[in-house]
């Protein structure tokens, strides 16, 4: 089957998401998924760094319904933004994931040890330390909106901040893209009654790791993005792994000998938000 969605190898999709400009899909205002996947994206433009980068996306937010202020958070290391729309009384909590050139970021995903913490089993040490030190003020946030329904949403690191999030005050959904492993059993135990989307991009090594040797396991359900953009349903495990090798042979003769303009492997490629939101355009 000849891939017909649109896809992106390049180094720049993957390390600067935020680089070109944004215009936000107006099918976003009537899906969720594709909504979560859009702002996941979005959240990589660097709010903090200037008052017109704020007002743009407040611009794009105001496009698809989100006419309030969001309200933007930077602490710790951690970046997130809760937008509302007032008409569908609908709020989302959106995570930056981690960006190549924050130092913070680095040291988060490297603190792979468990940790214990306020909820239930136990959880990745860097992922839990930087959401603490803004917790407070994200959970003010959400306790005073008068939104009717609450979804939290981020992609690679911001997947699995979105992801401890929901395990200390529960959203009506969670949609996660290129999530890592975030906890233990126990933790993944407590976790069952979250309705949560999880969205793996084929060869995307993110959501390998830390690995389930390190007693780490991933909760929701997945929701697997097929080599040819496609959403799988139903796909067994060796269906998986057949089509990510595939994948992998197809993007080292297609694209990576394309240097230094694309991605060396597949697994880095297919963790660019761009590519889920192809999928999720196409398909939703």
């Amino acid at each position: 089957m000849s891939r017909t969605i649109p896809y992106d190898p390049t180094r720049r999709a993957l390390y600067k998401p935020c680089a070109d400009a944004i215009s936000l899909d107006p099918r976003a205002a009537r899906n969720e998924a594709l909504l979560c996947a859009e702002l996941s994206r979005l959240i990589y433009c660097p709010f903090e760094q200037s008052e017109s980068m704020q007002q743009e996306i407040m611009s794009q937010l105001a496009g698809i319904g989100f006419s309030h202020p969001p309200q933007f958070f930077d602490k710790n290391g951690l970046q997130a933004c809760f937008a509302v729309d007032p008409n569908k009384q609908i709020g989302v909590l959106v995570y930056r994931g981690t960006q190549s050139n924050d130092w913070k970021d680095i040291i988060a995903n490297l603190k792979a040890a468990h940790a214990s913490w306020d909820g239930s089993g136990c959880v990745h040490n860097g992922f839990a330390n930087m959401l603490k030190g803004a917790w407070a003020d994200i959970q003010a946030a959400l306790d005073a909106s008068s939104a009717n329904r609450i979804l939290y949403t981020g992609h690679s690191l911001g997947a699995a901040l979105a992801t401890l999030s929901a395990a200390l005050r529960r959203p009506d959904a969670l949609y996660t893209f290129g999530s890592p492993r975030v906890g233990d059993a126990e933790f993944a135990a407590s976790m069952t009654d979250v309705m949560h989307e999880r969205y793996v991009d084929c060869c995307d090594g993110v959501p390998t790791v830390p690995p389930a040797s390190w007693s780490y396991e991933h909760v929701g359900e997945l929701k697997y993005i097929d080599q040819n953009g496609m959403l799988g349903t139903a796909i067994s495990p060796a269906d998986i792994e057949s089509d990510q090798r595939e994948a992998e042979k197809q993007f080292a003769l297609q694209y990576a000998l394309q240097q230094p303009a694309n991605a060396l492997l597949r697994s880095a490629a297919d963790h660019a938000p761009v590519n889920y939101i192809h999928a999720l355009r196409t398909l939703r």
